[in-house]
């Protein structure tokens, strides 16, 4: 017969090692991002766990230019695939574990591995250590990322008709809330497409601010509508996206402007800018979000010398970054897929216009370019409720946007 005594170690032993598990499923052992749970035998994030199951699925290579030395952390995973699907391994990710759960027939079209597909990939990782960043391609399609630029290029250009214009004046001092999904299908609603102006010479008013993000709105939501990879995806997915999205876009042209112009503050799209010197700023800067801005995000353009195509290529990739949004799996899975397609395209270009200099100098380049984009992140989150957020669109707070397309079933 049991004794209280033992009833009670037992339940503290079962209670201690419940907590252990829950403090172990916070992290995942392959870069340090949240996990909820064991992957394949490991603790991974869903971000880790979808990508070693793409490279078993699809029996992918990987060979890394810095003699498997990248570190792999959250905010850089992506820039290395090999040294990520190295650490999968050492960490206890089993190949093996995919088979046990699998199902009959295919997935999306394409077969399962075979078990000996799978030990393929285990023993290109056991024989070369080094093998972990994406070789390029050594002939670079540059159709994609032109198609990009001339999107790009096509939504700065578009300007509406005088006669709309005219006819709009009217209603140019009137507010009006307008739901998200409106405002997102029919820009129009917002601003006009008036002209976007190449120099920033004059420093920006309250109404300045107001109207440069209303129209980098309607730049946004017209370039999502035309984006072929974004209009692919279910209505309700492009929503979430859409609305999560949108102040980093907003920080991305302002980024891209101040970085060309080279103007004394954040340049606007309307001919304005907003000054570094705080006595000429129209609102105040209380977490110092335009030093931050100018040192993190276009001091380090300015050092990468960042052209034209790895900033649209950003754009995109920070756009297909679903990991954390309220869909389930299979829809963050397909956002994923999304994101690798134009990681894989940024690479193959950097790898493609640097190899010259040095594979390994290219290769670094990537993972700075990465980095850029964590800076881009940690600026949105300060700045989500200062003069770049949604609310300076006046359409209604992001956070009480509501979802007004339903998922059918």
């Amino acid at each position: 017969m049991t004794s209280i005594n033992e009833e009670q170690s037992t339940s503290d032993h079962g209670f201690r090692k419940r907590n252990s598990i829950s403090w172990h499923q916070m992290v995942c052992t392959v870069c340090g991002d949240r996990a909820d749970s064991k992957h394949y035998g490991a603790y991974a994030c869903n971000g880790c766990k979808g990508f070693f199951r793409r490279t078993i699925w699809n029996c992918r290579k990987y060979f890394c230019k810095h003699n498997g030395q990248c570190v792999v952390t959250k905010e850089i995973r992506i820039a290395c695939k090999a040294c990520r699907f190295t650490k999968c391994m050492k960490v206890g990710m089993n190949p093996k574990e995919l088979h046990s759960s699998r199902k009959t027939g295919s997935r999306k079209g394409a077969l399962w591995p075979s078990e000996q597909d799978s030990q393929q990939v285990i023993e290109l990782s056991a024989l070369d250590s080094h093998a972990t960043a994406l070789l390029p391609n050594p002939c670079f399609d540059r159709s994609q990322v032109d198609a990009l630029l001339m999107l790009d290029r096509y939504i700065f250009r578009r300007i509406d008709p005088l006669t709309t214009v005219a006819s709009s004046s009217a209603m140019s001092n009137v507010t009006v809330e307008i739901p998200f999904l409106t405002a997102f299908r029919q820009p129009s609603l917002v601003s006009l497409r008036t002209e976007i102006l190449s120099s920033s010479h004059r420093v920006a008013t309250v109404s300045d601010v107001i109207g440069s993000f209303q129209r980098k709105f309607v730049l946004f939501s017209d370039w999502l509508n035309e984006l072929h990879d974004f209009r692919m995806l279910p209505d309700y997915v492009q929503l979430i996206l859409a609305k999560t999205y949108c102040p980093t876009y907003c920080w991305a042209i302002c980024a891209w402007r101040t970085f060309c112009t080279d103007c004394p503050g954040i340049s606007y799209v309307n001919g304005s800018f907003f000054p570094l010197q705080p006595s000429l700023r129209c609102l105040p800067d209380i977490r110092g979000v335009i030093t931050l801005f100018m040192r993190n995000v276009i001091g380090a353009m300015k050092s990468l010398k960042i052209d034209e195509i790895e900033y649209n290529l950003l754009k995109i990739i920070s756009l297909f970054n679903g990991d954390s949004l309220d869909l389930n799996e299979s829809e963050k899975e397909l956002i994923r897929e999304k994101r690798d397609k134009y990681v894989d395209i940024l690479t193959s270009y950097v790898m493609s216009t640097y190899s010259s200099n040095s594979e390994q100098d290219a290769a670094s380049r990537v993972g700075e370019l990465m980095l850029l984009l964590a800076s881009f992140t940690n600026l949105v989150h300060l700045s989500n409720d200062q003069l770049a957020s949604v609310d300076a669109l006046q359409i209604t707070r992001l956070g009480e946007l509501t979802c007004e397309v339903h998922r059918n079933g």
